[in-house]
């Protein structure tokens, strides 16, 4: 019997016997159906598609048995560009997952243990540490040198965004923090770091870097509108007396007032790490800030409460003329430095 023949055949059947087929061929659907669902599956658990005799699926499964808390576990990781940011953002998200208990039995942050909190530092590489320890260290003797040049006013201002880490800076405020990362804001950069110099509002240095501190000095100096403006500070009684002359450059012409209560130098013992019982002294420690008015370009005076500024272990003061703004800091304008006592 040719093909053809078989074919004209299987049709002929199915013609003269449709009802049969059309039922049989339904039963078979269903037993399919049926035995599919039974049988066959698709998952997306990658290692249920390899043998259970593995020696690494019998380790996995002997993990899942010892440690059944890490069963069913989302990790979310949060990237900010500071540290802070992703701390409060991380403990916002970890607020509402905690308060909704249809969908999460529990919410937890490895990152806020007490333990992290005290040792944090130690979770940077080794050379990064060093690295990072070893040019604080270093910064503070070249400050204290460059605050006994009568030609620059050195000011420390001390950050406090280690603090997260469990290296808590005595003398660190967060708005030193900020005008750090607003310098960066108005440079377009990322280049927030420690320790960091920032030379007349213009240019970031590495604060170990003492040619390149020097060197950033000199070309602020001679081009621009930095340091331009003369300004005075004298104590009369119980005022200080701030002067400032009219401006001598069209771009510069307006700008912020501020005067700092300083610590000449702050002792500091170091009481962990390859470091501890070492002391450093901080240099210039701007201890409070405060607004002492907007300048338009115009000579102006001002005077300022001494009682404002003074307090324990502030020994001097520091007036400055910036342009922009505090949340804007643009090129350091003029200054002027002295001792109370």
């Amino acid at each position: 019997m040719t093909f053809s023949a078989l074919l004209v055949g299987l049709v002929d059947f199915c013609r003269r016997n449709a009802l049969f087929v059309v039922l049989a061929g339904v039963l078979l659907v269903l037993f399919s159906g049926w035995y599919a669902a039974g049988h066959l599956g698709i998952t997306t658990e990658t290692d249920e598609m390899f043998a259970a005799s593995l020696p690494w699926r019998q380790r996995a499964e002997m993990f899942k048995r010892l440690f059944p808390q890490f069963q069913d576990l989302l990790v979310a990781v949060v990237d900010a560009k500071e540290p802070e940011e992703a701390d409060a953002t991380t403990a916002a998200l970890a607020k509402a997952l905690a308060g909704d208990h249809e969908h999460f039995l529990s919410v937890r942050r490895p990152d806020a243990s007490p333990f992290l909190a005290q040792e944090g530092l130690l979770y940077l590489d080794t050379a990064q540490l060093e690295s990072l320890t070893e040019r604080m260290i270093d910064a503070q003797p070249f400050l204290g040198e460059l605050a006994k040049d009568p030609s620059v006013i050195a000011l420390s201002m001390p950050i406090d965004y280690w603090d997260y880490l469990g290296w808590k800076d005595t003398l660190a405020d967060a708005r030193f923090s900020a005008r750090q990362k607003a310098y960066s804001r108005m440079r377009g950069d990322r280049d927030v770091y420690t320790p960091q110099v920032v030379v007349n509002g213009s240019i970031h240095v590495v604060g170990s870097d003492r040619a390149g501190i020097e060197g950033a000095i000199d070309d602020t100096t001679k081009t621009g509108s930095a340091m331009s403006v003369p300004v005075t500070m004298s104590i009369i009684g119980k005022q200080i007396n701030v002067s400032v002359a009219a401006s001598r450059a069209p771009s510069a012409a307006h700008g912020e007032i501020w005067i700092c209560s300083v610590s000449k130098a702050v002792p500091i013992a170091i009481g962990r790490g390859e470091n501890s019982g070492r002391e450093i002294t901080y240099h210039n420690v701007v201890r409070n800030l405060l607004k002492v008015g907007d300048w338009n370009g115009s000579s102006g005076s001002w005077s300022v409460p001494l009682e404002n500024i003074s307090s324990e272990g502030v020994d001097a003061a520091v007036v400055y003329v910036q342009d922009g703004s505090h949340d804007r800091p643009g090129p350091m304008l003029g200054a002027a430095y002295t001792s109370l006592h």
